[in-house]
């Protein structure tokens, strides 16, 4: 939904209408308008999480990470060690990914290809 029809909602719930609003107003329908988008967003990420667990569950997935791991030889396409791993470089074709969107990694590549590295100072 866009930022204005969050807007003109937000205005509407809280009883504002198409009045002229003050500076305060117009803050409790930004804050409203806001809210409503992070309850929206979480939505769309659980909903996300769930079906990117269903599908990495599934012998579809595990036969295309198959595939993947012996077309690099199992082989960490980071570092040159043995691959466990197999990344999604792009997760816009979830479900129907072709090779390019996909690369074996050992465990320590795709931690860092995720950002789960602690940085030592």
């Amino acid at each position: 939904m866009s930022w204005d029809k969050q807007v003109e909602d937000a205005k509407d719930e809280l009883g504002y209408g198409n009045r002229y609003l003050e500076p305060h107003e117009w803050e409790e329908v930004v804050e409203t308008a806001k809210h409503h988008i992070e309850q929206e967003c979480e939505a769309d990420y659980q909903d996300h999480l769930y079906r990117y667990k269903e599908y990495i569950n599934s012998l579809q997935w595990a036969m295309k990470r198959a595939q993947r791991l012996e077309m690099d030889g199992r082989i960490c396409q980071d570092c040159k060690g043995e691959a466990h791993h197999v990344h999604h470089i792009t997760y816009d074709r979830l479900g129907r990914e072709n090779m390019n969107d996909l690369v074996s990694l050992c465990s320590s590549c795709h931690k860092r290809r995720h950002g789960f590295v602690r940085r030592v100072l």
